[in-house]
């Protein structure tokens, strides 16, 4: 039985994204012996990287989210898990979270009942061309299943959380949500001696709503950020395997903010 908790899973997931961007984008391959949770964190891990050592923090954006994402990515291994035993093959699915609404909890039987009742109606309703609503409570709260393909193996990536808001408000919440966690994790890392402009900072998101060139342009002047080395956005969408963990989910990592010229590359037209 997994007895790691939501935040102990979402380092796992950040860690794996950090490692991936540093690897592939960078070159910089990372000691798989200091992929290990430090016991006298803060910072939560150190990596040496061209001979210098960095600390490594990581928080939730927003800090209050973990458990409910860690309910999003269990209903998807549920979904996937059900499919397959009640022989539907449902292809490449996306899943899309709108508002608040009630997340099943599949460890309960009459929930899991209720869960294969909708995969079949799921079913019949991708064979007519059409979305399928899982579960929701109101309009604006809803999950919603939508294919995109035939693909042999079956796959349910998330496509994007919102939380029942307009975009300029969101974007004015995740800048803000930012700076907080931002001089949060400054104070903790100057409470312990480790100075943060020698820390990767790594902010893991759910807000989809939110893309990665918005975040950036929305931080680009905040003070903030240059407190750190670098600071990285996770973002929960765009998923790719996850190579430390493959039973958890992956995710991309992109810098918002650095001061090595050199990993301030970007990819042209990202996220």
């Amino acid at each position: 039985m997994n007895t790691e908790s939501a935040s102990e899973i979402s380092e796992w997931i950040a860690i794996d994204a950090f490692r991936d961007v540093m690897e592939s984008r960078f070159g910089k391959r990372l000691n798989p012996s200091e992929h290990r949770k430090r016991p006298d964190e803060p910072p939560d891990f150190r990596y040496i990287i061209d001979g210098i050592e960095y600390g490594v923090e990581i928080t939730m954006i927003p800090d209050g989210s973990r458990d409910r994402h860690w309910k999003i990515e269990s209903l998807k291994t549920s979904i996937l898990k059900q499919c397959k035993m009640l022989g539907i093959n449902c292809g490449r699915v996306s899943l899309r979270v709108q508002g608040q609404p009630p997340i099943p909890n599949c460890k309960k039987k009459s929930e899991l009942r209720k869960l294969t009742e909708s995969l079949m109606a799921m079913a019949r309703a991708f064979e007519a061309g059409e979305e399928h609503v899982l579960c929701t409570n109101g309009p604006q709260n809803s999950i919603v299943l939508k294919k995109l393909g035939d693909d042999a193996v079956s796959e349910v990536t998330l496509s994007g959380i919102t939380f029942g808001e307009f975009e300029e408000e969101t974007r004015s919440k995740v800048a803000a949500l930012i700076r907080a966690s931002c001089n949060s994790k400054r104070i903790k890392l100057e409470n312990k001696g480790f100075p943060a402009s020698r820390c990767i900072l790594l902010l893991f998101s759910d807000y989809s709503a939110s893309e990665t060139h918005e975040v950036r342009e929305d931080t680009a002047r905040m003070d903030e950020l240059r407190s750190f080395h670098t600071v990285g956005w996770i973002p929960g969408f765009r998923p790719r395997r996850n190579e430390l963990r493959p039973d958890l989910p992956g995710r991309f990592c992109e810098f918002l903010w650095t001061v090595n010229d050199e990993w301030r590359v970007r990819i042209p037209n990202d996220a």
